[in-house]
C-alpha cells in the first residue's frame, strides 16, 4: 500500500479559529477590573464563605470536602503503607502528598498527569500540612482569598513604574495550636515591609478560619460517639 494512502485525510476546507474570537478584546481587561471592584462584591481583604464536611470518601482513612465560594476541594488521607523499591530505614516514615486540579477546573484544560505547577503545590502541601491562605499583590493592592482572575492578575508584572510596585503571590500555612507558621511560599517581587504586613494579616485570617475547621471536627466526633452509643443499645 502506498504511504500516502495510510494517512487520515482532513477536510478539504476549514474555518480559521479567529472567526470565533474577538481580536479587539483585551485578555487582561477582566482581571484588572478587580482593582476597583471584585466580581463577587467582596472587599479586597474579605474572605469567601467556607463550608466543610468530613467523611466524604469511604475508601480513605479520613477525608474532607471544603467549599470556598465556587472553589471546591476534596482531600483524602490513607493508611501508612510500604514504599516500593525503598531500602533505607527511617524512624519517622515519609509523607507523600499529591495535589491535582480537576481537568475542567481551570481556564486551560488540565491533563491527567501532574504538571510542574501541581508538583510544586504538592511539595508546598507536604511541608505545611495545614490549610493555606493565599494573598496576592498587584501594584501595591492587596487581595485576600484570591479568585482565579485575581491570581492571573497578580502573577503578571505591571507596567514599569517609578518607583516599582509590588506584585506576586503569598501563601502561608499556620499551626494554631502551637502559634507557629509551618510554611511560607512567595512568588513575585514584594518588598520586606509588604511581606511583614502580609504575615500579620494572614495570621489573623488563619485564626478566623481555624474555628470553622474545629467546629466541623467536633460535630464529626459527636456523630461518631452517638452512633457507637446507639450500636451498644
Amino acid at each position: 500500500m502506498p504511504f500516502d494512502q495510510k494517512r487520515i485525510n482532513g477536510p478539504e476546507v476549514s474555518v480559521p479559529y479567529s472567526v470565533y474570537t474577538d481580536v479587539n478584546k483585551s485578555k487582561s481587561s477582566k482581571p484588572k477590573k478587580s482593582l476597583h471592584k471584585r466580581v463577587d462584591g467582596r472587599e479586597h481583604k474579605d474572605l469567601r464563605k467556607i463550608f466543610v464536611k468530613t467523611g466524604v470518601i469511604s475508601q480513605a482513612k479520613g477525608s474532607a470536602y471544603i467549599e470556598v465560594g465556587i472553589t471546591k476541594v476534596v482531600c483524602s488521607v490513607f493508611d501508612p503503607r510500604e514504599i516500593p523499591n525503598k531500602n533505607e530505614y527511617s524512624l519517622q516514615g515519609e509523607l507523600f502528598c499529591e495535589f491535582k486540579y480537576a481537568p475542567f477546573a481551570c481556564a486551560k484544560r488540565r491533563i491527567h498527569q501532574q504538571d510542574a505547577e501541581e508538583k510544586e503545590f504538592s511539595l508546598v502541601m507536604q511541608r505545611s500540612l495545614e490549610p493555606a491562605v493565599c494573598r496576592g499583590f498587584y501594584k501595591d493592592t492587596m487581595f485576600l482569598d484570591l479568585t482565579m482572575e485575581e491570581e492571573v492578575l497578580c502573577n503578571s508584572a505591571p507596567a514599569k513604574p517609578n518607583p516599582p510596585n509590588n506584585h506576586g503571590l503569598i501563601m502561608q500555612a499556620a499551626l494554631p495550636q502551637h502559634d507557629q507558621i509551618s510554611e511560607f511560599f512567595l512568588v513575585g517581587s514584594i518588598n520586606i515591609d509588604c511581606i511583614k504586613q502580609a504575615i500579620e494579616t494572614l495570621t489573623v485570617a488563619n485564626k478566623n478560619i481555624c474555628p470553622v475547621v474545629q467546629q466541623c471536627l467536633v460535630k464529626t466526633v459527636l456523630r461518631a460517639l452517638k452512633r457507637k452509643e446507639q450500636e451498644k443499645n
